[in-house]
């Protein structure tokens, strides 16, 4: 995957990113996890569904 690849030679060059994940999207923190992003803090979000 191309993101990925990006992804990981731009935290290797020392850039830095943020994500926001909802906490029971497992997959994608996985996904995330694997190509250098890190779990730093975990905050309360509140989600509105009209």
């Amino acid at each position: 995957m191309a993101s990925s690849a990006i992804t990981r030679d731009a935290i290797q060059a020392g850039a830095k990113a943020l994500l926001h994940v909802a906490s029971d999207n497992r997959s994608a923190i996985r996904v995330y996890c694997k190509i250098g992003y890190q779990v730093l803090s975990r905050k309360p979000w509140v989600f509105y569904e009209p």
